[in-house]
């Protein structure tokens, strides 16, 4: 009789090389799980980033818009015209200026020191520049000569941040992110050391928790933001 020989081509695949492939494919596995958790979590941190960017952004929009309107105090109004070369002028009201005072005089270019006042007239140097019809206003520009602390940078940090007389002071706030997570972003702003001190100096940071941790930041932004009305100085 005959018998059926069976190649060994045939035969099917060893216990040790189905253990092998199986190996193979739990390490091929459990490498794109972690793959997977991985670009999750880029993503997260994308996101995150992208928000804390955005915070900073709205909050820097927030401060030029006041940086943009502020103006010099209106203090009083001419009473007659004043011409050119002219050093004295008639004003309305004198209560709210004084000797050493910086005007701004109608439409006039220029500033102007008081030097005395007698009256309603208004005595002043140098020479006024250019002739103001009456009732030209007449506004205090003092801030644009002013120490470090009363400048126009200083008026421009009480309007974003809070009065202070120190050279730098910072303030925190907190927002719920998208993704769910706390974070918080603390704002700095400094008096630049340089005359005549119109640049206010900002630093953001934004970390993740309800209270602000500077080792733990994920976005930094510095920047200076200069009032408008400080181009209206001399």
């Amino acid at each position: 009789m005959f018998k059926l020989k069976i190649s060994k081509q045939a035969n099917g695949f060893t216990l040790i090389e189905v253990l092998f492939a199986i190996l193979i494919a739990t390490i091929f596995l459990t490498a794109a799980m972690q793959m997977i958790v991985i670009a999750a979590a880029f993503k997260v941190h994308a996101q995150e980033n992208t928000e804390a960017t955005a915070w900073i952004q709205e909050d820097l929009e927030a401060v030029k818009y006041e940086a943009g309107k502020m103006s010099f105090p209106i203090r009083t109004t001419l009473t007659a015209d004043a011409m050119a070369k002219t050093t004295s002028i008639s004003v309305d009201s004198v209560s709210n200026l004084a000797v050493n005072d910086t005007l701004k005089i109608g439409l006039d270019p220029g500033n102007y020191k008081i030097t005395s006042i007698s009256g309603a007239t208004v005595n002043f140097n140098p020479k006024l520049a250019t002739t103001q019809v009456s009732n030209a206003i007449i506004a205090e520009a003092t801030a644009c000569s002013a120490s470090r602390t009363d400048a126009l940078a200083d008026a421009l940090r009480d309007r974003v941040i809070a009065a202070s007389s120190q050279a730098s002071n910072s303030v925190d706030s907190t927002k719920i992110f998208r993704t769910g997570q706390t974070f918080s972003m603390r704002k700095t702003a400094t008096l630049s050391t340089n005359a005549p001190y119109n640049v206010l100096e900002l630093k953001y940071e934004v970390s993740p928790g309800s209270t602000f941790d500077s080792t733990t930041a994920i976005a930094k932004f510095d920047t200076e933001v200069i009032p408008n009305v400080a181009f209206q100085c001399q």
